[in-house]
């Protein structure tokens, strides 16, 4: 039987800061944000962790 989670699709952005138990419990597409500095772009969670952005 269909639901209504087949016929969603969440999406957010990584700033969420979403558990991986709620990621993959509803299929959640997580879209990385573009971090700027010194000249360079960095993606959040892919090129850089929340630990490194963070201190």
């Amino acid at each position: 039987m269909e639901t209504i989670l087949d016929k969603v699709l969440i999406v957010t952005d990584s700033v969420a800061c979403l558990t991986p138990e709620l990621i993959n419990r509803y299929s959640v597409m997580v879209v990385p944000v573009n971090i700027h500095f010194n000249g360079r772009v960095y993606r959040d969670g892919v090129d850089l962790t929340a630990s490194e952005h963070s201190g």
